[in-house]
């Protein structure tokens, strides 16, 4: 596989907010700030055991039916529907229980029948969830798993997935294949163009494969899933070296987790040497949050319900709610944001309260042409007399004072480090207290 794979790391199509999210279009500033050392890992990806499912069914093509393993992406996933259904109700109903997984709340007593048989298809009847296929392991990790190495496409004309040639081998080499060829009669049956009923007797060995950290395996498999999910190696511009991505993981795993919400986490790498990448980076992190933080609060005072719907009055308002120094002087002590757009607003917001409509009156800007490009009415819009029109009103931001931390910084998104953190723990290389 020497072609190059393009990963677009400023915005994620996925991610991509709808309705309530993101009212200023924040998220591709952040998440490509994040990319650069997290580069595969969405908010959407959040479970190793997500990629395993993906890296068992593409070893079980591979296995047992060499010629779906080249063929297109509908009909790979007429068979990966079922059998995501069935590590599903393994997870949730076999020996070792795993839950926390898309479509748990499909697992429903009435599809089980007696002797714990259950019945799996790719009709809409059997789904998981509304939309399994956008919103099931099939449509939330096939991108991380092709950017971090697990996957590739086929070369089908509407391709689809296979392994990569390292994934093929480490899962031949696995205990994974055994257990997967130790249900080959019943597996095939996923193969066939119809429902399939299943008992889930015999599968306890397969709940414990999701359910054992991969890192209290063999060597091989525990370097495959960590060196992949948590440290890759294969990295697009502009991710930092591989060597300091691993000295991001090794950090992590060296602070005491306990209680820590993840804007502690950054703020505390943040601490170390100065010439640390690391350190720099988590740096960055905060400056960009700092200013996100800001900008959402200001949006936040101008769309209050209840109140006098005039730029002035938003103002007056943002005053005795804490737009004030003591604030924004710890804004001030933070480095620049890399983006040229949250640039603009910081230089506005730490030239003191008495800035707040010139900010404001950007937000609202951005705020309208973020709507119109998604075809939907403004949540607050600004008259040429300053009266603000408010057709989606808040109950208004907190005092800052007692929402943020001791930096100033209202922290609002996680830099993709909670999904990390969670993988992390899945693994075994972060070990719960």
């Amino acid at each position: 596989m020497n072609n190059p794979i393009f990963f677009f790391t400023a915005e994620d199509p996925r991610e991509i907010p709808k309705g309530s999210r993101d009212p200023l279009r924040f998220l591709p500033i952040w998440s490509s700030v994040a990319r650069r050392m997290i580069p595969y890992l969405t908010t959407v990806t959040p479970s190793y055991r997500g990629f395993l499912t993906r890296f068992l069914f593409h070893g079980l093509l591979e296995e047992l039916k060499p010629e779906l393993a080249n063929a297109s992406i509908d009909e790979q996933w007429a068979i990966f529907c079922k059998f995501e259904q069935l590590c599903a109700f393994i997870r949730s109903r076999c020996s070792h229980r795993t839950q926390n997984f898309p479509g748990i709340s499909g697992i429903k007593e009435s599809r089980i029948s007696k002797g714990n048989a259950i019945t799996v298809g790719a009709e809409s009847d059997f789904w998981l969830v509304p939309s399994q296929k956008a919103t099931g392991y099939w449509g939330y990790y096939h991108q991380a798993s092709i950017g971090s190495g697990i996957l590739r496409k086929n070369s089908a004309l509407k391709p689809g997935y296979r392994l990569t040639d390292e994934a093929l081998r480490v899962f031949n080499n696995s205990s994974a294949r055994t257990i997967l060829l130790r249900h080959e009669a019943c597996l095939r049956q996923l193969f066939k163009a119809r429902p399939v009923p299943i008992s889930l007797a015999d599968f306890n060995d397969m709940s414990e494969l999701f359910f054992d950290k991969p890192l209290d395996g063999t060597k091989e498999w525990g370097n495959f899933w960590t060196s992949h999910l948590l440290t890759p190696e294969k990295l697009q511009a502009p991710s930092h070296s591989h060597p300091t991505i691993k000295e991001f993981s090794r950090q992590i795993k060296s602070l005491n987790l306990t209680g820590l919400k993840f804007g502690e986490i950054w703020e505390q790498l943040s601490l170390g040497e100065a010439t640390s990448s690391v350190s720099d980076f988590a740096s960055q992190v905060k400056a960009t949050e700092a200013i996100i933080g800001v900008c959402e609060w200001v949006f936040d005072v101008c769309r209050m319900r209840g109140e006098s719907s005039n730029l002035k009055d938003a103002e007056t308002r943002a005053y005795e709610l804490g737009f004030n120094e003591e604030w924004l002087t710890k804004i001030r002590s933070m480095p620049e944001p890399s983006d040229i757009e949250l640039k603009k607003y910081r230089a506005l917001a730490v030239a003191g309260p008495s800035s707040f409509q010139q900010l404001a009156r950007l937000l609202i800007e951005r705020h309208t042409h973020v709507m119109r490009t998604r075809h939907g009415a403004a949540w607050v819009e600004l008259t040429p007399t300053d009266d603000l029109i408010i057709r989606d009103p808040s109950n208004g931001p907190n005092d800052p004072r007692s929402e943020n931390y001791a930096s100033g910084i209202r922290w609002r998104y996680d830099y993709f480090l909670s999904s990390w953190l969670s993988v992390a723990r899945e693994i075994g290389y972060i070990r719960e207290i």
